[in-house]
């Protein structure tokens, strides 16, 4: 599949090309969960000690339902072709939905990256 040419810099609009829905209770849980790894990618070396926990403490919540919500839009987007989306955007093929730490370093690399290209 061909890389597409369209370039993001801000999470949400990332997230909505993915096919990610804001009506999600996940989706401001993944911003959050995004921008936190782009802040201190070590979070994501271990997400349940470090970076749910974050999370749920910004969105009120548990860090059980965060990875549940993360885990939930981020198999909602790969059912709803943001795996063709995800594919045409960073040039790979993927054989199977990704996990949830590995979706999150993805998308925070991608971010960070455009970010100081632009």
């Amino acid at each position: 599949m061909a890389a597409t040419t369209e370039t993001f810099t801000s999470t949400q609009s990332l997230l909505r090309y993915l096919k990610i829905s804001g009506t999600y209770k996940g989706y401001k849980q993944m911003v959050t969960a995004i921008e936190l790894a782009i802040e201190d990618e070590d979070r994501l070396l271990n997400v349940t000690i470090d970076l749910y926990p974050r999370v749920a403490q910004i969105h009120h919540t548990t860090s059980s339902c965060v990875q549940k919500n993360l885990r939930k839009i981020i198999a909602a987007s790969w059912e709803n072709g943001g795996r063709e989306q995800l594919e045409a955007l960073l040039g790979l093929t993927y054989d199977r939905r990704p996990f949830t730490k590995d979706f999150i370093d993805l998308l925070a690399d991608y971010l960070k990256k455009s970010r100081a290209a632009s």
